[in-house]
């Protein structure tokens, strides 16, 4: 049921001609769905004049929804088609054109809705419900994480609320699911779910009122004998369990369970014809009913043969199906024995075996099933003496040891005969195997080879296999290393023999070539070095000593040997190479002269230096003399000088030593000419005359015009054409002038 709730506000009070009068409206209901007409009424507006109506959403937007016309009292009535897409308090605004006068109220839409309800597995205990909620107004879609509310009613209207079933929130689809149980089977029961709606976004809304029809439940009947087969003499004691997973907490499973034989070679006397039943109920999990020592039935018969019979339970209480347990299978025979010897056999091999079978009928013809220690091993058909005989047996998966109870033959009975088994003692003894190591070798300073052995005796039983492994006596020098048995192991199954073998290590080829080398005479040997050219040396080995050479210090070639280089645990190869001594070089050099211009060149000669090992000229072994010789001559300028002293073998010559040249230098030097001034005489009061002189000391026949010599003395004196003659005579004073 739905309520309008207007609401009635204060409007302006307008100050004018009118004078001082207030104006409200209202809509008919607050709660409006979209399509819904809203009809909106004023007072208190001016006579017979024109209101403006617009409506503004939550989100500011505003509708301009028409006029309408106050009557003589200023009443007026209008109404609008709603047509909103934001959610929310909508304001109504009233305006009117000549008072001015405002009023305003709010409603409220909300989306249309619609609410579905299924009822599905509606059996006596339980009930599902589901169903989905959609906006209408939104294409349909469902509604999300919104609450339903499932009540059930005894009224078809659903008005008469009987109890509240629970509550169910809806899926991202809209989508709820509800399990309840339902009280009594057939009772005349209605189902609704209830959509209490949203204000400003959904309506509230039912789903239908529905009546479900509730079958009766399930029940499950189960027993079992506590023997199959039985003499005439004898029964069997069945007992049994009624149960089901439905159930109201509150009520009482009743009913009664009872024997149902299939027609057979006789009839079954069964104690306690019927018993009843009579379990507390549980929601969701029903009841469970199991007889006690007192109602479990004990059956027997006299006629031998195979009957088959069900324990049935019928329900009283109207809200379970009936039911019966599975076909039981019971076998009237006589009695029987079965005797078996005790049988020994080798791990993994095979047994005979046998049985005898005594009863008072035939024992000809009938099946016996042998087995070890709980394994199957086959069956064997009995003789007119009742004796079965199982040859070869197998004995595989048993292992080595004493089996008290380990052999067993079992009879399973037949139509005329009881079931009869016995046991008898199994001895397994283990299984003899010898390996022999296989020899094996390796090179000084390789990792060990696999040791590995083969089987040469006996022989392993399907999977087995062996553990750890060999080893051998400690040692990586040259020589024959015992292989031990080591770790290798059988389990006790086994009785294992090993048979030993060696690891022979070799000796290791290596090859080392010594580096030529070569020095010059007078120095110190290099240190003799090698290389390794074939082979290598194991991790953490060195070579021990060291090579050595032929003996002697002159030029030439001198063998480099071995010496005291070796190796242990490996074959060494030397390959030798040589040590030259060459020639040490001693310097020759021109010592420097000098000669005055126009002389002979003076006696060249040289220093030799660079001997070695203290070594002179003399004691050198060094023969003969450097060339020395010069270009220039008597007459070379001194212009030219230096001149070179060239410096050249000559006859020197030495086995140990070669030669190198360093010249020298000839400097020629000025020869010194002599200018004298030429006495000169004159008479008193004259002027001087002219001086001249005459220049001496000319080389290689020079004169002064041919020696290159230019310009002119200078030639001064102190006396003038006053000088007394008593100051004579007067020096002619001799000087460079222009002399060139």
């Amino acid at each position: 049921m739905v309520f309008a709730v207007g609401f009635l506000l204060l409007a302006q009070a307008i100050l004018g001609p009118i004078g001082a009068l207030a104006a409200t409206i209202q809509t008919d209901l607050f709660i409006y769905q979209n399509g819904d007409v809203v009809t909106v009424t004023g007072d208190g507006f001016g006579a017979s004049e024109t209101v403006d109506l617009v409506t503004t959403d939550p989100a500011g937007g505003v509708v301009d929804r028409g006029t309408a016309a106050t009557d003589g009292a200023g009443n007026f009535n209008y109404q609008f088609v709603l047509n909103v897409t934001v959610r929310g308090l909508y304001d109504v605004n009233a305006t009117g054109a000549n008072s001015a006068l405002t009023a305003s109220t709010q409603f409220d839409p909300q989306d249309h809705t619609s609410l579905s309800l299924t009822l599905s597995s509606t059996t006596y205990g339980a009930v599902v419900m589901s169903g989905v909620l959609i906006d209408i107004d939104s294409n349909n879609t469902g509604i999300p994480g919104q609450t339903i509310t499932l009540s059930s009613y005894t009224a078809k209207n659903c008005n008469t609320l009987v109890q509240q079933l629970g509550t169910a929130t809806t899926t991202a689809s809209g989508a709820y699911a509800f399990n309840s149980t339902l009280s009594p089977a057939g009772a005349n029961l209605f189902i609704q779910a209830r959509y209490d709606g949203v204000q400003g976004q959904y309506q509230p809304q039912p789903s239908d009122c529905l009546s479900p029809t509730v079958g009766k439940a399930t029940t499950s009947t189960s027993a079992a004998q506590s023997a199959g087969t039985i003499l005439t003499t004898g029964s069997t004691l069945v007992s049994w369990t009624v149960s089901s997973t439905a159930g109201m907490t509150g009520n009482t499973a009743t009913g009664a369970a009872s024997i149902v034989q299939t027609p057979g070679p006789g009839t079954l006397a069964c104690s306690q014809a019927s018993v009843p039943v009579s379990a507390a109920q549980t929601t969701g999990s029903g009841f469970s009913f199991t007889a006690s020592t007192s109602q479990k039935f004990t059956c027997s018969a006299t006629v031998l043969g195979n009957y088959t019979y069900r324990v049935h339970f019928a329900d009283s209480d109207g809200n379970y199906n009936d039911s019966d347990s599975a076909a039981i299978g019971l076998a009237v025979v006589n009695a029987s024995t079965l005797a078996v010897p005790n049988a020994t056999g080798a791990f993994g091999g095979t047994v005979s075996l046998q049985a005898t079978l005594s009863a008072s009928g035939s024992v000809n013809g009938k099946t016996i099933s042998f087995s070890l220690n709980g394994i199957s091993v086959g069956t064997a058909t009995t003789n007119s003496s009742g004796i079965a005989t199982l040859p070869t047996a197998s004995l595989a998966g048993i292992n080595a040891g004493s089996y008290p109870s380990g052999v067993s033959a079992t009879f399973a009975g037949d139509p005329s005969l009881a079931a009869a088994s016995a046991t008898a003692l199994l001895t397994v003894a283990p299984r003899a195997i010898t390996v022999t190591a296989d020899g094996k070798s390796k090179t000084y300073g390789d990792a060990d080879p696999a040791l590995t052995y083969q089987i040469t005796s006996g022989s392993l039983v399907g999977s087995d296999s062996f553990t750890g492994g060999l080893t051998r006596s400690a040692g990586e020098n040259v020589g024959s290393h015992a292989i031990t048995e080591g770790t290798l192991a059988l389990s006790s199954n086994y009785t294992l023999t090993y048979l030993g073998a060696n690891l022979t290590i070799a000796a290791r080829a290596i090859t080392v070539t010594a580096d030529a080398k070569s020095k010059t005479y007078g120095d110190v040997d290099p240190a003799l070095t090698y290389q390794i050219t074939s082979g290598s040396l194991v991790t953490g080995d060195s070579f021990a000593g060291g090579l050595t050479r032929v003996a002697g210090e002159n030029v030439g070639s001198y063998a480099i040997t071995q010496g005291t280089l070796a190796l242990s645990n490996y074959t060494l190869s030397y390959v030798g190479a040589n040590l030259t001594i060459g020639k040490a070089i001693l310097t020759v050099t021109a010592d420097d002269k000098s000669r005055p211009y126009g002389d002979a060149n003076p006696a060249f000669t040289a220093i030799i230096t660079g001997f070695k090992n203290g070594e002179m000229l003399v004691g050198s072994g060094v023969t003969g003399s450097p060339s020395l010789t010069s270009t220039a001559i008597a007459t070379s300028p001194v212009a030219g000088s230096p001149y070179t002293i060239t410096a050249a073998l000559g006859t020197l010559a030495s086995a140990n030593y070669s030669f190198t040249f360093a010249n020298g230098k000839l400097t020629v030097t000025k020869v010194t000419l002599t200018v004298t001034a030429d006495d000169k005489s004159r008479e008193y009061g004259n002027a001087n005359p002219a001086f001249t002189a005459t220049i001496t000391g000319f080389k290689n026949g020079e004169t002064l015009a041919s020696s290159g010599v230019t310009g002119s003395p200078s030639l001064t004196t102190g006396a003038d054409q006053y000088s007394s003659v008593a100051g004579s005579p007067f020096t002619i004073i001799t000087g460079l002038g222009s002399l060139a």
